[in-house]
């Protein structure tokens, strides 16, 4: 800000005249500012924000709802992709530490009213709760594993809500069990589908994945022979980020991810899509089980992608 007025500049300026300038952003609100190594400037109206040659615009209800969870300086940190909006008509946007969806999907997990018919109900876990859903819990917020629901569980679960802006309480309810099974820990360092060969394990014919994800899923593949003497049938795995350049160009954003930030690409997230309708046996057996093993699902992939699975811790 130069003696009271406010400038757009840089690659801000470029997306600010695309996006309809005024008309869409609003006033200046902010100079342009560096965050790491993101570029941003924010308006009345939403920010713009430019990191490693890409540029993405928050606004809206989007935009209020980024900036009450810290915006740059929250849990979401920066934008990875732009807003997208799938058959169901959910919008969602990406971010480097989670999603934001409208409506907001976030006060029940995901496949808890799923369309399609299929439902289930995850338990709430409080001091006291045992269990297998309690230890998939610890396997997330970072508790010793061990099944039972004490301080040091409490304890975890609280900085862990802490961390993703939604109620302290120490319960795992239905927002945390959202939260838990949609957030990743996701690395942004640039090694995004360039993962060197001892790093990957094959899964399945023409598949790998990150080795912890690779353990994860064919151990949920024995229980899922085990319990209903079939197998999954993948689609798609890893991603290496030739892949990943072949599928923006053919198909563009928002239908794919920018090079360099896919799900499928990242050394921690693990992505699978595995061959299954929204209400079959498979898609009902994962719903129950999955998150026992670290794999989840955000609200939007539930709704528009329920092949979609990701490793989240």
């Amino acid at each position: 800000m130069t003696g009271g007025v406010t400038f757009v500049t840089g690659d801000q300026l470029a997306e600010y005249d695309a996006r309809g300038g005024a008309s869409t952003f609003g006033m200046v609100t902010s100079d342009r500012t560096h965050r790491g190594a993101t570029a941003y400037q924010q308006f009345d109206n939403g920010g713009i924000y430019s990191t490693d040659g890409w540029t993405f615009t928050v606004t809206g209800t989007l935009y209020r709802r980024y900036l009450a969870a810290g915006g740059m300086g929250g849990y979401l940190n920066a934008p990875i992709g732009d807003v997208r909006t799938g058959s169901t008509g959910i919008t969602y946007q990406s971010f480097k530490g989670g999603q934001l969806t409208t409506p907001d999907y976030w006060d029940s997990p995901p496949p808890t009213t799923p369309a399609g018919g299929a439902k289930y109900t995850y338990p709430t876990l409080s001091s006291g709760s045992t269990g297998d859903y309690v230890r998939a819990v610890q396997a997330k917020v970072g508790a010793p594993i061990d099944g039972r629901y004490g301080a040091s569980t409490v304890a975890a679960v609280r900085a862990f809500q802490q961390a993703q802006g939604i109620p302290v309480t120490g319960t795992v309810d239905l927002r945390t069990w959202a939260r838990i099974m949609s957030s990743p820990n996701r690395v942004f360092d640039g090694t995004n589908g360039r993962l060197a060969p001892e790093q990957l394990t094959i899964v399945a014919p023409n598949w790998t994945l990150p080795t912890d994800a690779a353990q994860a899923f064919l151990a949920m593949q024995d229980k899922f022979r085990r319990d209903t003497g079939g197998t999954f049938t993948l689609n798609d795995a890893y991603r290496p980020f030739d892949r990943q350049v072949q599928l923006f160009v053919a198909y563009g954003a928002p239908r794919a991810s920018v090079p360099g930030t896919s799900n499928h690409g990242d050394a921690t997230t693990g992505a699978i899509d595995i061959s299954l309708e929204r209400d079959d046996a498979t898609y009902r057996w994962l719903l129950a089980n999955a998150i026992l093993f670290g794999f989840g699902q955000s609200a939007y992939q539930n709704s528009s992608e329920p092949w979609h699975w990701q490793h989240t811790y």
